[in-house]
């Protein structure tokens, strides 16, 4: 019995297959990423094996690999490696209009009209066919529709042989296509074919002459007709009925439409857009990948979109709705401020932005050229946090309030315009001169020069990097490098815990109680009482970095170079909110009413507030199993000699999210799991012992 298994992050699937002798399971797991531009993406170019950086089809099959055509013919990808398929007789290899047939073969038609399929991993020829051109073929159940010179033929694809022939009775055939289990053929008439039959659908007289380069597309309830010569005007079909419509788009030149997935998109040369045909509704008011040359787009069963294009490749986008913003100033830090975001950089400068366009707006600057990395906005005193080389307080519009060299690393307000905070060599109170507890505490108070705020030291001698504030015990905590206190009733004492002096970088508040997180990945939770307990989370574990906390409106982050993950309170289950890609690196999160923000050392990734991240998505596909080196079937394993005992497996994890690590592991007859490179497309079992 083999079972394969894939771990999707606490999804499984379970699929068996009878094999002698071996009992073996193949277990995948992984993570998350990104790109840039437009929406979030990650792209695929001759940098990442694509053959070619010019696309221009795009299909996924019943399997789940992803089918692509190029300049330099068909290739196959699994989410790891291209397989190109070409035919030693190839003359053009360019071309498009992929399809799958019932046989699981792959089907593609070059530009001057030759048609190919595959036959396990080589290409054939289908049929020395007459060619007109590139005129789209169709694949109708067990039939090949073929446009030739004045006619359409019918082949039996199991066999390769003619079964019928249509004469259309004339040689102006401009567009073909399969709709709805039937063969359409625009002409001055467009023919609808099926087996048994052609019938002619009339056209308005003069359609053929007012217009040029056609496109024939699906819809999901129809067909429409889309000319590339007048952007503004397509012909809808549906129960034989002709309707000219107007569409509702202006802009670049219009080079593809493409139904996928039960959807219609309309690609240009500058970016793409999706369109409702059957409503006559522009459903993408801004055009998507605005800088890019688009010729294809899929979506595919998992919901990803991929933008094939002239110049670059592909463009795998995990989701249209989150959006990235690049940033080459080297994005450090990130807060809220009421209505506006704050962001800071690696050239000490804090920007206001709304995350709706590139649009930003400067609020100070200064010339010592360190990272911003301390950034906090109290959107009830609208007062601005940040540090660089120095602390600085600004207000809204980037007037700066009070300038102290401290390095202040956290701060946390604990009354109306009163602030405890954690800074190398100190911990204390910062407030305003008039406020009463910095007036009660006046004797031992610092005036902040050129300023009305005065600095308040409770612990000295500590290298502090956090403080967080619990309002119903009304304690404020302060972690540095010589442990955890805890100041009440205006005492200051060490907490430690089982004895021992606890060594924190991160604290916060949220669900009524402190959260802490230590160097190594520890989280810890403090409640009203003061007792202390280690979270153990579920549902998955976070990466070796994942040494920063931050509470943002009620909800727990947890924070690595790579991942942001969400810990939930009433389930202790810690999610995976984004990973991105290893040539970026997390600087800081914000959430405003609506928007996540995630800044990086590249730009600012946009999520909706609730975004829920989709579990990641695989398919183990089987390709072939051979026993001593000679291929054999399923069928056959049951029967194999007793020296056939070594047996070697090709398999291929179809994973398609950019920055998935899978981890592969096998094992025989229930003995313990191996685990083997995930690259390696060949599971190996050798010598064997005779049983079940």
């Amino acid at each position: 019995m083999i079972e394969n298994i894939v771990e999707q992050k606490n999804t499984f699937r379970m699929l068996h297959v009878t094999l002698k002798r071996i009992l073996f399971a193949l277990l995948l797991v992984a993570v998350n990423v990104l790109h840039a531009a437009n929406p979030y993406y990650f792209q695929i170019d001759k940098s990442k094996q694509l053959p070619s950086n010019t696309i221009f089809d795009i299909t996924q099959d019943s399997k789940g690999f992803v089918w692509l055509t190029g300049n330099k013919g068909l290739y196959r990808y699994d989410g790891k490696r291209f397989k190109n398929f070409a035919h030693s007789n190839q003359g053009s290899r360019a071309g498009s209009n992929i399809q799958e047939d019932k046989y699981g073969r792959i089907w593609y038609q070059t530009f001057d009209g030759a048609i190919y399929y595959t036959h396990g991993d080589t290409l054939r020829r289908f049929i020395e066919n007459a060619m007109v051109g590139y005129l789209k073929f169709g694949i109708i159940d067990n039939t090949a529709y073929v446009v030739e010179k004045d006619s359409v033929k019918l082949y039996n694809i199991n066999n390769l042989q003619q079964v019928k022939a249509y004469d259309l009775g004339t040689n102006n055939v401009v567009a073909s296509i399969v709709s709805k289990n039937e063969f359409y053929v625009l002409s001055e008439t467009l023919f609808v074919i099926n087996e048994m039959s052609m019938r002619k659908i009339t056209l308005p007289h003069d359609i053929m002459y007012q217009q040029i380069g056609p496109m024939l597309v699906n819809t999901p309830e129809a067909l429409a007709i889309y000319w590339k010569s007048k952007k503004q005007v397509y012909h809808y079909i549906k129960n034989d009925k002709v309707e000219a419509r107007t569409l509702h788009y202006k802009g670049a030149y219009v080079q593809n439409a493409i139904f996928t997935n039960n959807e219609n998109w309309i690609c240009t040369t500058a970016g793409l857009f999706r369109y409702d045909f059957d409503n006559n509704i522009l459903l993408t008011p801004k055009l998507k990948m605005a800088d890019v040359n688009v010729s294809t787009v899929l979506k595919d069963r998992f919901d990803n979109y991929w933008v094939g294009s002239l110049r670059n490749g592909v463009y795998f986008i995990p989701d249209f709705d989150n959006a990235f913003f690049p940033d080459n100033d080297i994005p450090s830090s990130i807060a809220f401020a009421t209505d506006f975001f704050v962001t800071g950089n690696a050239h000490e400068a804090i920007h206001k932005q709304t995350f709706t366009s590139n649009a930003k707006e400067l609020l100070f600057a200064n010339n010592s050229n360190h990272d911003i990395y301390f950034l906090w906005a109290d959107t009830v005193q609208h007062k601005i946090f940040a540090t660089s080389d120095s602390f600085r307080m600004l207000n809204y519009k980037g007037k700066v309030l009070m300038h102290n060299s401290m390095a202040l690393k956290s701060i946390t307000p604990i009354d109306n315009g009163l602030y405890a905070f954690a800074a190398t060599g100190f911990c204390g109170i910062i407030g305003h001169k008039n406020n009463e507890a910095m007036i009660a505490l006046n004797h031992s108070t610092q005036n902040v020069k050129d300023s009305d705020y005065k600095i308040h030291t409770l612990i000295s001698n500590i290298r502090g990097k956090a403080v967080a504030f619990h309002p119903k015990s009304k304690r404020v905590y302060f972690a540095g490098n010589v442990g955890l206190f805890v100041y009440d009733n205006k005492q200051l004492r060490e907490v430690k815990l089982n004895g021992k002096s606890l060594k924190l970088n991160h604290l916060a508040y949220a669900d009524n109680q402190i959260f802490a997180i230590s160097s190594n990945g520890i989280l810890l939770s403090i409640d009203e009482k003061g007792a202390i307990r280690t979270i153990a989370f579920r549902g998955i574990s976070p990466d070796a970095s994942a040494n920063r906390i931050k509470a943002l409106d009620g909800r727990l982050f947890l924070i690595s170079t790579s991942t942001i993950y969400e810990y939930f309170f009433d389930t202790g289950l810690l999610r995976r909110i984004i990973t991105v890609h290893p040539d970026y690196e997390i600087s800081d999160l914000a959430l405003s009413d609506k928007k996540m923000i995630v800044a990086t050392t590249k730009g600012y990734i946009v999520l909706d507030k609730n975004f829920q991240p989709r579990n990641c998505q695989y398919d183990l596909v089987i390709n072939e199993i051979f026993a001593n080196e000679s291929p054999v079937t399923f069928e056959q394993l049951s029967n194999l000699k007793h020296d056939q005992n070594d047996i070697k497996i090709d398999i291929s994890v179809l994973s398609y999210d950019p920055t998935a690590v899978n981890l592969l592991y096998y094992r025989i007859n229930g003995n313990e799991w191996k685990q083997q490179d995930a690259d390696n497309q060949f599971v190996e079992l050798r010598n064997l012992a005779p049983g079940k």
